[in-house]
């Protein structure tokens, strides 16, 4: 397999690709959307991410989270890694409704602000280490 198709099929398990996002058919603010695009395309500085541009290029499965040790994906930042709890606690209402990734990047019209926020504010912890 190569770096193309193994891309795609993990954008495909994250984002649902046979249906438009709640976010690009409803009328939200832009920054709000913005913030959710960025995610669901990887635009964020989680080590899944930026170890791709490290010289020599870090393999996927050793981009690991440094606090645990494990792959550092939207998945473990959003819904298990201690350096987010504070962040989660906020939105556990909203984090035991959508469940996965996949769930949480295309969310219903009356959580796409709430969606944006915490995913904002996972953003700032990781702009700031």
């Amino acid at each position: 397999m190569n770096a193309n198709t193994s891309m795609l099929q993990y954008y495909s398990s994250i984002v649902e690709v046979q249906t438009k996002s709640n976010i690009y058919t409803n009328s939200i603010d832009d920054r709000c959307r913005s913030v959710i695009t960025r995610w669901r395309l990887s635009n964020h500085k989680l080590f899944i991410e930026t170890g791709r541009y490290h010289s020599p290029k870090i393999e996927r499965e050793d981009r690991k989270c440094v606090e645990c040790n494990v792959l550092e994906d939207e998945g473990h930042a959003i819904y298990f890694c201690p350096a987010y709890a504070f962040i989660r606690r906020k939105y556990e209402r909203l984090l035991g409704k959508y469940t996965t990734v996949r769930l949480i990047l295309d969310p219903e019209p009356i959580d796409i602000y709430e969606v944006s926020n915490l995913l904002s504010e996972i953003d700032g912890v990781l702009n700031n280490r």
